[in-house]
């Protein structure tokens, strides 16, 4: 068998142009520079500015590939920490995004990924309220609460460029939209508590006279035998104005009242009623049937 290899003899390359793993790390006493770190950290620095430029382009998908290719060969860099965050936050990866800034940040303290990092938990704020909006699940405004208090504690810092008004304007809406969700519930609940039989949407507003909706303004259902659009037709009245008509279509009408051709059979030419309350996640005004 040769000889093992000594510091000073020539280093072997593989087929491929990079040194042999083993001879990694072994050179001249005079020579500090690991030249495989060298062209890892070139290669890395390539992937990552390539990465940038795909998701200046747009094209997220394929600037994530990158990044973590990028990241593969060198996870030590704070910048491409900071633009992965970035890239997450584009796709809506709040959560990946917010770890990855950390990760950036714990490698190197930096005023403007804190502020990156302060401007994508606002926009996971707004898209949680949305979120809490839709479903009216109050958890989506407890984790907005979490993210929008975090941010303004980082714009808060005298380094931070950001308004910290902004931020603040946005948790103070926080108790506007959980009172919105919660009255819609109790709406809800209160219409629960009534038969179907009793429920009516009123449709076509827009087209009669305006009048202010009160809960429990009278109101008079009068049937149209000889309306030639509709057989079903059931106008309503406030104050002796007409503002609409009893919903007769599944779209018009909320689910949890009778449309005109349900009720039609089942009251006088002429019946009265109340206004109950307005929908407004819904877009339903609703009446009940006395």
């Amino acid at each position: 068998m040769g000889r093992e290899w000594q510091i000073g003899d020539p280093v072997d390359y593989t087929t491929d142009g990079w040194m042999d793993a083993q001879n990694w790390g072994h050179g001249r006493d005079d020579e500090p520079r690991n030249y495989a770190d060298e062209v890892y950290v070139a290669q890395s620095d390539k992937y990552s500015n390539k990465a940038w430029n795909y998701f200046l382009d747009g094209d997220y998908s394929t600037a994530l590939f990158y990044i973590n290719k990028s990241l593969d060969l060198n996870s030590g860099i704070s910048n491409s920490w900071n633009r992965k965050a970035i890239i997450l936050e584009y796709q809506e990866k709040y959560s990946q995004s917010e770890e990855c800034y950390e990760r950036s940040l714990e490698i190197a303290k930096n005023d403007v990924v804190y502020d990156n990092l302060a401007r994508m938990l606002l926009g996971w704020t707004y898209k949680l309220i949305e979120n809490g909006k839709d479903t009216c699940d109050e958890n989506y405004f407890d984790l907005a609460e979490e993210k929008i208090r975090t941010a303004i504690d980082i714009v808060s810092r005298p380094q931070s460029s950001e308004n910290p008004e902004k931020y603040q304007n946005k948790l103070d809406s926080l108790n506007y939209y959980r009172q919105h969700v919660r009255k819609y519930l109790k709406n809800i609940e209160t219409l629960k508590s009534y038969d179907k039989d009793e429920l009516f949407t009123i449709a076509g507003m827009r087209y009669y006279d305006i009048i202010p909706l009160t809960q429990g303004l009278p109101l008079r259902l009068v049937k149209e035998q000889d309306n030639e659009y509709d057989r079903d037709a059931i106008a309503i009245y406030a104050d002796d104005k007409k503002i609409g008509y009893v919903a007769n279509q599944e779209y018009t009408s909320y689910e949890k009242t009778s449309k005109a051709s349900e009720l039609k059979s089942k009251i006088p030419d002429e019946a009265h009623g109340e206004y109950l309350m307005f929908l407004d996640k819904d877009l339903f005004y609703i009446g009940r049937i006395l």
